[in-house]
């Protein structure tokens, strides 16, 4: 999981990387999940925007 947040915006990114599509499908079931996301709903968010995508290349540099 990598998470971003831009406090003059009061916005940010969570990015989560699941094995397959059947993964995303369970945890989206989870009963944890599924109270984190209603009280999400209910406390801490006024929108929020979901985009599931695939990961076809990831790469980094940094010099040592």
């Amino acid at each position: 999981m990598e998470w971003v947040y831009d406090a003059e915006q009061r916005s940010g990114i969570t990015s989560s990387f699941w094995r397959d599509a059947d993964a995303i499908s369970r945890w989206k079931q989870d009963a944890e999940h599924l109270t984190a996301q209603r009280l999400g709903q209910e406390r801490w968010y006024s929108a929020y925007h979901i985009r599931i995508c695939r990961v076809e290349r990831d790469y980094a540099w940094a010099r040592l």
